[in-house]
């Protein structure tokens, strides 16, 4: 988690504290970080503040920010399956699930917040399809190639004398 107004892991007397840490027992992180979806750019502008790794072990940002003229643009890749209306913003479990939502729509315009960006999303050199998605797609991808082929052969095949 980077520290800043969309929250911070290191003083729990902050305002923008939050407790990252997953209890399993309770099952009340496991829900939205295991179905969160991971953010992966090649645009630089573009700041991590929160990583995590779902349930099929992708591991990335999940909560991100870019500055854009006077505001600001949020990825939140969350589940918000168990939060409900009656959720409190609270420092722990799906409360600090809420809070973080909560601080997102606080965040103030212009100069007054505290994004540092100092964790960049950009991918350098790594790959967004994992290894797994690769190994499903092979089969789609011969088919595509042979019928490809199939099809130049078609239109391209050479009458004899």
């Amino acid at each position: 988690m980077e520290n800043n107004t969309l929250g911070t892991d290191l003083t729990p007397a902050s305002p923008y504290y939050i407790n990252t840490t997953v209890d399993y027992i309770f099952n009340d992180w496991d829900d939205a970080i295991g179905d969160a979806n991971v953010f992966a750019s090649f645009d630089p502008n573009w700041c991590g503040d929160i990583e995590a790794q779902n349930s099929l072990f992708d591991s990335g940002w999940v909560n991100t920010y870019a500055l854009y003229g006077n505001g600001t643009m949020i990825y939140n890749g969350f589940d918000i399956d168990y939060l409900g209306a009656a959720t409190v913003p609270g420092t722990e479990d799906i409360n600090a699930f809420a809070k973080i939502w909560l601080l997102e729509l606080q965040l103030p315009w212009w100069e007054d917040y505290d994004l540092p960006c100092s964790r960049k999303t950009i991918v350098v050199g790594g790959e967004i399809l994992t290894t797994t998605t690769l190994q499903m797609l092979v089969p789609y991808i011969l088919i595509l190639v042979s019928a490809i082929a199939a099809t130049a052969g078609i239109l391209y095949k050479k009458k004899t004398p």
